[in-house]
């Protein structure tokens, strides 16, 4: 079983992997919290989708 972190502990972890000067949304929707680390890269996204069809 994972150790519980609080929300600001795991947005800290979650910087430290992500890419210099990055920002985290938190967005509520439907009774459900997500978290998004800056904007959606076309291009990976694409290759990503492209490779989950094959």
């Amino acid at each position: 079983m994972g150790k519980i972190v609080t929300e600001e502990e795991f947005m800290k972890g979650c910087l430290k992997l992500a890419p210099p000067n990055s920002k985290i949304r938190k967005i509520e929707k439907d009774g459900y919290t997500f978290f998004q680390i800056g904007d959606l890269n076309i291009d990976r996204a694409a290759r990503l989708f492209k490779d989950l069809i094959k």
